[in-house]
């Protein structure tokens, strides 16, 4: 029997995962989080096999799960369910101890497989996100601008496109109000923008924040609409 922790911070998302599990031979779901802190305390009670991880859209919490899991607890195998879209997510994921990744359109015995691989001790990628990376690693220009960004510039971008500031960031990453701004410039400059709302369009653009509306013209009001993180020029 392969045991699995399923993190989530949806409900209604994990619930799902959970209903799809039960469908699956010899795979039991033994505990559920809403957050990596619950996640790890889980771990430390029931020591999994595997963690399910869904991420629905990219953020710094994901990332510091795989890391944390990893790094904590090696015998712990991380699969990470993304967005079909979320390739750089899923790139990034994988850099970050994941042993899998497969996306949320995945089928039930697409999911069954990849649990029961990573409970064997292998390792699984979708074919759909293995042949998106092959791809981006042939052809320079299918590459995301975001993967010139180290791991850390790459967490400040994602609160960035947040909505937060300088003191908050360098609190949750525990660095340095100076440091975060350090990180903050060489991102500003390896993607080429000048200000945050230039930043965000072209977070829009990957799919690391929500599509503007339909009708709405890249550089026009999209910067202002009500949902997305209120940008800083």
């Amino acid at each position: 029997m392969i045991d699995v922790l399923l993190l989530e911070t949806q409900n209604l998302v994990r619930t799902s995962l959970r209903r799809l599990l039960a469908d699956c031979g010899q795979v039991r779901v033994i505990a559920e989080a809403a957050d990596c802190d619950e996640a790890l305390r889980l771990a430390r009670r029931y020591r999994p096999d595997v963690l399910l991880l869904a991420v629905t859209r990219p953020d710094v919490r994901s990332l510091d799960a795989c890391v944390r899991f990893s790094r904590w607890f090696p015998s712990v195998s991380v699969l990470a369910v993304v967005a079909e879209e979320d390739v750089h997510l899923a790139e990034r994921l994988l850099a970050c101890g994941a042993a899998g990744c497969l996306t949320l359109q995945a089928s039930r015995d697409d999911l069954e497989e990849a649990i029961r691989t990573l409970g064997d001790g292998g390792r699984y990628v979708s074919d759909g996100i293995a042949r998106a990376l092959a791809v981006r690693r042939i052809l320079p220009e299918a590459a995301s601008p975001f993967s010139k960004l180290t791991h850390r510039e790459y967490q400040v971008l994602l609160m960035m496109t947040e909505g937060a500031e300088v003191n908050e960031i360098a609190e949750r990453l525990s660095l340095s109000r100076k440091t975060v701004c350090t990180h903050r410039q060489r991102v500003f400059a390896k993607l080429g923008v000048r200000t945050e709302v230039e930043l965000l369009h072209l977070a829009w653009r990957h799919g690391l924040l929500p599509a503007p509306p339909a009708g709405t013209r890249d550089g026009g009001a999209a910067a202002t609409r009500p949902e997305a993180p209120r940008a800083r020029a």
